[in-house]
Formats: structure tokens, C-alpha cells, sequence
């Protein structure tokens, strides 16, 4: 089940993303346009609280996530709730601060994927994947004080 709800009183805001970041074969997940679109029924919220429980899922839809709540004005706290894994913890580091349950889990990894294909599909599969590993860990970095060398241990 997806459940992705915003709402606002006075100055404050809320954002739910609860389930799978990116679309999966039967339509369901959580969209970068659609969080765009949660994100603007806060109208004028300052302060802004985002709820995660997620496993992850696509990079791209993660990341478009993640720079949406980071170009937003309000002071945005992000808030683990159950699980922030894989690109979930991508839109983690989007906080101005970050609050994760002392029974909750942040999962970080390399990208991973899959390809099909001739050789050169393969390697432009690898290349990608590379690029959008580097792209996970200066997020992380940009929390750490661009300390990416032990961010990429970590992965």
C-alpha cells in the first residue's frame, strides 16, 4: 500500500511518504511529480515534516524527490518512522534536520540494477550505475561535510 498525503495547518506542514519510491509494474509508488504536486497544496508552510517508511526503489524518481524537498523554502526535518533504505535514505539527507526512531533503520548501498543486452548495453548499464552511485554519495556527503571517501566506504 502507497500513502503519500500532504497537509498543512497555519505554518506548519506534513508529507507522508510511506511505500516504494518510483512506479512499479502495476502503477503503484511514490512520483516525483506527485510529491511536486503534494508539496505545493502546503502553500506558505515555513516549516515542513516529512514522514519516511520506505525500502526505496527508483534512483531517478529518489533523487528528483530529494532536490524537490531541498529547493523548497520551509525548513524541511525529515523523520525515519520505520525504514529510510536504499534511495528512501537518499531523501533522508533532503532535512535541514533529520530525525530517525531509536527502532528505525537508515540502509545505504551502491546503486545496483539490471541490464539486458549485447556488451555495450552492458557497459553503458555499468557506467550508469556508477554515475548514479557517485550522485547517492555526494548527497550523503553534503550531510558529513563532503567526507566522500568514507561515505563510499560505507556504500
Amino acid at each position: 500500500m502507497i500513502d503519500l498525503r500532504a497537509s498543512a495547518k497555519g505554518v506548519r506542514g506534513e508529507l507522508w511518504l510511506y511505500g516504494d519510491i518510483g512506479g512499479d509494474m502495476f502503477g503503484d509508488g511514490i512520483l516525483a511529480k506527485d510529491v511536486a504536486g503534494a508539496m505545493k497544496t502546503l502553500g506558505n508552510a515555513s516549516e515542513v515534516d516529512v514522514y519516511l517508511n520506505s525500502y526505496g526503489g527508483s534512483v531517478f524518481e529518489g533523487i528528483a524527490i530529494f532536490n524537490i524537498l531541498r529547493r523548497h523554502p520551509a525548513k524541511i526535518t525529515t523523520h525515519v518512522d520505520g525504514i529510510a533504505a536504499s534511495v528512501a535514505s537518499v531523501i533522508a539527507m533532503a532535512g535541514n534536520s533529520i530525525e530517525i526512531s531509536a527502532n528505525a533503520f537508515l540502509m545505504i548501498h551502491n546503486a545496483w540494477g539490471m541490464a539486458m543486452g549485447d556488451g555495450d548495453a552492458m557497459r553503458r548499464a555499468a557506467h550508469d550505475i556508477d554515475l548514479a552511485t557517485e550522485s547517492i554519495a555526494q548527497a550523503y556527503a553534503g550531510r558529513r561535510n563532503g567526507d566522500l571517501d568514507r561515505i563510499k566506504g560505507w556504500m
